[in-house]
């Protein structure tokens, strides 16, 4: 409880080590909105994903919006639930855990994701868990002549993870989808009480010191690029993310370098609010607004959506869509 109590009051008035002044949050319904990113979408590679998203909510309600990156995926949640933000994009784990929470179960809300041609089926990315190809994990799965199937909970992948007993592990996050959860639940299958019982309760793999028979450990960035960089340099022997973070700063080339023990498709993060600090006006617009769009109806900086560099849009053919909350189910299943 005193850590969750910290973390929200760090994350009210930190956001990449920069003190703001607390009462900027607050008045919510005034002439700014706050627009918040994960760490994982920080870098330069995102500025203009994160500001064509930011061009397009201001073309749909009028107001200004200044773009915050937290330091962490918690701050992010805290600063939701707190109305210290009014609306962000992030994993479709972090918008769960704030609307599950207590004190956001009432004012939290999900709004959009995007997919191919605004397809709700096809609104997906792969996570997966992985090795560096050519290392001794590697060798010692080939050598034992496992095959290479991806089917989810096959024959071939629930092997492969059992070479991941002894072995160092790392997660993105506690609160990350691809980066914790899916993996977690990965792992869960095959050394639970299902498997191997090696493990009795899956949330223990969020604290290192209850999982006795792996080492496990957590992204030394606490995103995505740091844990692609600790598996291919080989500070761990395996680990989980997902696509689109081969990015500057990153060693690895692309998936290519890696060898994959298992693989899941995730829905694709949200853009979420804070009703109450929004307001329902503002959402409303904000829903007509991105329902209609497309690359060619943007503004000039919302086009950055599909054409920069560190854009999550595969596409110009992908667009967004309404979803709501049973969207996201499966990740609170796992």
């Amino acid at each position: 409880m005193k850590k969750r109590f910290l973390a929200v009051l760090l994350g009210s008035v930190l956001f990449l080590g920069t003190k703001v002044e607390t009462q900027a949050f607050f008045g919510s319904k005034g002439d700014k909105l706050i627009l918040g990113f994960l760490p994982t979408e920080g870098g330069a590679e995102f500025e203009g994903f994160r500001d064509g998203l930011a061009a397009e909510v201001e073309k749909a309600t009028g107001k200004k919006v200044e773009v915050r990156t937290t330091d962490s995926y918690e701050a992010l949640i805290d600063a939701m639930i707190a109305g210290e933000m009014h609306l962000a994009f992030s994993g479709g784990n972090q918008y769960i855990m704030a609307k599950d929470d207590e004190k956001g179960k009432d004012n939290i809300e999900v709004v959009f994701t995007y997919g191919p041609n605004g397809d709700k089926e096809q609104a997906g990315y792969q996570g997966w868990i992985t090795t560096k190809k050519g290392s001794k994990l590697h060798q010692e799965i080939k050598s034992a002549g496992i095959g290479d199937d991806l089917t989810p909970e096959g024959k071939d992948e629930m092997e492969r993870i059992k070479f991941l007993k002894g072995k160092r592990f790392s997660f993105v996050s506690p609160t990350s989808s691809s980066g914790f959860k899916v993996p977690r639940a990965i792992l869960n299958t095959t050394f639970g009480i299902e498997g191997t019982k090696d493990i009795t309760n899956k949330d223990d793999f969020a604290n290192p010191q209850r999982v006795k028979f792996m080492d496990i450990t957590f992204s030394p960035t606490g995103d995505h690029q740091g844990n692609i960089n600790a598996i291919f340099n080989e500070s761990v022997d395996a680990g989980a993310f997902c696509e689109g973070y081969f990015v500057n700063g990153v060693d690895a080339k692309g998936i290519e370098d890696f060898y994959v023990l298992a693989r899941r498709v995730v829905p694709n993060g949200p853009v979420w609010v804070n009703v109450e600090a929004i307001g329902s006006d503002n959402l409303d617009k904000i829903k007509v607004h991105f329902k209609n769009l497309t690359y060619e109806k943007a503004s000039e900086k919302g086009k950055q959506l599909w054409t920069s560099k560190g854009t999550l849009l595969k596409d110009k053919t992908e667009s967004f869509l309404l979803v709501d909350d049973g969207f996201y189910e499966i990740l609170r299943q796992m």
